[in-house]
């Protein structure tokens, strides 16, 4: 189960809109990846929805990923968490990862550190730009926690953004000029992903 805002929904990528070259988001692209190369059958539910935060995602973890009884879930919240604390958004996505765990202890958790908005938009009327870089670490912590006995990593897409910005503009990588990917960065999404999971690793 793929859970999380409108980036995980594929926002902006051109099969979204119904125009060529029709790519994928992320999530598919990365279960296309495990189908051909993990030597099992894997079938991806997209619960994310538009425009959630993490104070959502707590709300409705039950029915947008328990009740599919995932193997493992990717938790992708965080870009429309601009407003909170490092500490909060630790808080609300611990609530998850305890919530999928208590339904199925052996779930393995894959927790992706957002990418970031268009750095221009630090107006108080342009809310999307905010905490969102701090949000690694508190996922970084959740990881390590020996309480949850292993089976949770962290997708750093918010430093693999932060890398890619180094040497690209932010119009470069983005589909909507404020926080959608377009296809280029949902493909360095999926590649990123599927990195972490490649065998050759």
């Amino acid at each position: 189960v793929l859970y999380g805002d409108s980036i995980s929904w594929g926002g902006n990528a051109s099969i979204r809109a119904n125009t060529p070259p029709y790519q994928a988001p992320y999530g598919e692209l990365f279960a296309e990846w495990l189908n051909r190369n993990w030597g099992a059958p894997v079938r991806l539910t997209n619960t994310a929805v538009g425009g959630m935060d993490s104070v959502w995602g707590t709300e409705n973890v039950d029915a947008m990923v328990n009740d599919y009884k995932p193997d493992t879930v990717l938790l992708a919240f965080g870009m429309n968490d601009g407003n909170k604390t490092p500490e909060y958004f630790e808080e609300l996505t611990r609530r998850m990862v305890e919530s999928i765990r208590a339904a199925n202890p052996a779930a393995e958790i894959l927790l992706v550190a957002t990418s970031t908005p268009n750095p221009i938009l630090t107006d108080e009327k342009a809310p999307f730009w905010g905490n969102q870089y701090l949000f690694k670490g508190a996922l970084d912590r959740i990881a390590a926690d020996p309480a949850y006995g292993g089976g949770i990593a962290v997708a750093d897409i918010t430093g693999m953004q932060a890398a890619l910005h180094s040497r690209k503009r932010f119009l470069d990588t983005t589909g909507n000029h404020v926080n959608h990917p377009n296809d280029f960065f949902h493909r360095l999404y999926a590649q990123f992903l599927c990195g972490m999971l490649s065998p050759e690793n």
